[in-house]
């Protein structure tokens, strides 16, 4: 799973109708029904369902969310992580450019790249984060 995508399993305390609510007013769907929101739905839901489902963090690689987002979002995502991709911790490396989302949402929650936690870790780990997203979302 990729690091910017941890927060949403512990978000996932919420109703689908308030889960596609917020994935319309964040741009990622257009409709409730949107094959989207249903599918990256149920992915969370099964996960939080299955607290001892191992996972993997990754970064700059597709996980199933990002494999579900429309080519527009995803087009944005991939431009921004390939730029930042290009020169992470290369000689041209400036302090002045962020590192990858991933790397930074795993160090927020004391987790780290490559290395595999249980979902209820993830939730524990990303419970902070999570609410700070979903207020963000509840606000614009």
């Amino acid at each position: 799973m990729r690091g910017h995508h941890l927060d949403r399993i512990a978000g996932l305390d919420m109703s689908f109708d308030e889960y596609s609510q917020l994935m319309i007013k964040d741009g990622y769907s257009k409709t409730k029904e949107d094959p989207f929101t249903v599918e990256t739905y149920g992915f969370l839901k099964r996960l939080r369902e299955n607290p001892l489902q191992k996972v993997i963090l990754v970064s700059d690689e597709e996980d199933l969310i990002c494999k579900r987002c429309s080519e527009e979002m995803k087009s944005k995502c991939v431009r921004d992580a390939e730029y930042q991709k290009a020169f992470y911790k290369s000689p041209f490396w400036k302090k002045d450019i962020p590192e990858p989302a991933d790397i930074i949402a795993a160090k927020e929650a004391g987790l780290e790249m490559g290395s595999e936690y249980t979902v209820k870790r993830i939730i524990e780990a990303t419970r902070k984060q999570s609410k700070a997203y979903k207020k963000r979302l509840e606000n614009r």
